[in-house]
């Protein structure tokens, strides 16, 4: 899966040192795109609800999203910003097309 661009969330939480950005994808979020997720930190999948929610939390980012869109949020603290997006754009890269 490729990320087609990325954009600055409408929620900034800079005065607290964190920086969100909406990644938009090149397909829609399956269910095992999510559960692979689970490897890279803790993740809650709500599978149950009508349109599944997911979120990952690590110490220094977490990524949420909606199963079955082809977009998903990340909060990054500003300090690891650069690493945090390239390590996550590199786990999408790995997903099928």
């Amino acid at each position: 899966m490729k990320v087609l661009r990325i954009e600055e969330s409408r929620e900034p939480c800079a005065e607290s040192g964190w920086y969100a950005y909406d990644l938009f994808l090149s397909r829609k979020i399956e269910k095992e795109d999510i559960l692979s997720l689970g490897s890279h930190g803790d993740l809650t999948y709500l599978a149950q609800l009508k349109t599944p929610f997911y979120k990952l939390n690590q110490p220094y980012f977490y990524i949420q999203g909606l199963e079955g869109t082809a977009e998903l949020r990340i909060a990054v603290f500003l300090e690891a910003e650069k690493e945090v997006m390239e390590e996550v754009t590199g786990w999408i890269g790995q997903w099928k097309e």
